[in-house]
């Protein structure tokens, strides 16, 4: 792989890694993107959320100073329900004007409604509620349920720590964003909740509050429950995915643009150019080596000096190649002239060596002369020797 891609034209692995950092930047740019985008719509809708708890603890608050302030006749409240449930017993004490009065009671109503209004989710949970339905396992989705209270026993103990009332977090079963305000009690909540037989509270001392409830005896600075607000996030998702779908749209197109414009330059500003080097080297390396061809510079970028510095360099080798080329002439001349005088020297040298061999050949025949001569005079010497010798021995005979 790695050799296949060493092997690929330069151009091509320019426009393909240009390519590929285009496509990685657009997507990295979409996913941080997405995410923030993401983030934020979350974000926008836990402060609506918060508006909505806000308004319940706030309009609690409210109704409980004006408890607090008189500004309720609340015997007179009581005794119309107590006259109601009297004549009813299976009167709804929630119907009641002294039920609406209650601080609680008057923070979730006011934010019920107007998150009916928006078209949100406004709930109580609480742990041992008295109305069934506010327990946070009485969600019809059993998964739901349980996500609820845990998220609700996180929020008690934060609030009992001092760390916060708030809490939120997302179910992501059902893609449901939750969040919950924990319910501050105060001095308005023990009239239902105190103690029972406190004097203050349970004036009759039977441990009922004035709505017929077993009095729990909590304590006036905790908490108890939390109002919620639950915001499913398809709908969300939904702008999201559409977000992103007309996003790409219009980026798909952009991209592929700058692409094709980017190769077309490639194409025009190098490849051709770096082409036409390469043609021109392949044709005086593989051709006929003519080196009077020389490229048409366009330019004066990197490309235009690289056609002009290889012309020049072309016009220097081709001047080599005449000065090598004259010299080879010279050369050639010259060797031609030794080689006459090589020739000449050799037929000189032939006819010396002729004239050698025939002084060579006399002087052998002379010698064979001198021999000849020297072993006839030996001859007749010895022939003289001997007839001296029969001259004296003559005499000596004679002499007797």
């Amino acid at each position: 792989m790695l050799t296949y891609l060493k092997n690929l034209k330069l151009s091509t692995k320019l426009i393909a890694t240009v390519i590929l950092v285009i496509v990685a930047v657009v997507a990295v740019n979409y996913v941080v993107f997405m995410r923030g985008y993401s983030e934020d719509a979350k974000q926008a809708l836990i402060v609506e959320a918060k508006v909505f708890t806000a308004l319940a603890d706030e309009t609690k608050n409210h109704v409980s100073r004006l408890q607090a302030e008189g500004a309720f006749d609340r015997e007179t409240l009581l005794n119309e329900l107590l006259e109601a449930k009297a004549a009813d017993p299976n009167y709804d004490y929630t119907k009641s004007r002294f039920f609406g009065t209650i601080p609680v009671v008057a923070g979730w109503t006011a934010a019920g409604e107007a998150a009916k209004r928006e078209g949100l989710a406004f709930k109580i949970v609480s742990f041992d509620a008295r109305n069934p339905k506010n327990e946070p396992t009485a969600d019809p989705d059993p998964q739901a349920g349980q996500f609820r209270a845990e998220l609700l026993r996180e929020l008690e103990a934060s609030a009992a720590a001092g760390a916060g009332d708030e809490i939120y977090a997302i179910n992501e079963t059902t893609n449901t964003l939750h969040y919950m305000r924990a319910i501050r009690l105060d001095a308005s909540c023990m009239f239902c909740h105190g103690n029972p037989g406190d004097p203050k509270y349970d004036p009759d001392g039977d441990g009922k509050d004035p709505l017929g409830f077993q009095m729990e005896g909590w304590d006036p600075t905790g908490t108890h429950g939390a109002f919620e607000v639950q915001l499913p996030l398809d709908m969300l998702d939904s702008q999201i995915a559409s977000f992103f779908s007309t996003g790409m749209m219009v980026t798909v197109p952009l991209v592929l643009g700058a692409g094709l414009g980017f190769v077309f330059l490639v194409r025009v500003v190098m490849s051709k150019p770096i082409g036409g080097v390469v043609a021109m080297l392949r044709d005086i390396a593989e051709g006929e080596g003519d080196l009077t061809k020389r490229l048409e510079v366009k330019s004066r970028d990197e490309i235009g000096q690289l056609a002009t510095w290889f012309n020049t360099f072309v016009d220097k080798i081709h001047s080599v190649i005449q000065q090598v080329a004259g010299s080879a002439r010279e050369v050639a001349s010259a060797a031609t002239e030794i080689a006459a005088s090589s020739e000449q020297m050799a037929a000189g040298m032939e006819r010396q060596q002729r004239q050698t061999g025939q002084v060579s050949a006399a002087v052998e025949e002379m010698a064979a002369s001198v021999t000849e001569v020297a072993s006839k005079a030996a001859e007749a010497s010895a022939k003289a020797g001997g007839a001296g010798e029969q001259a004296a021995a003559g005499g000596e005979v004679v002499a007797r």
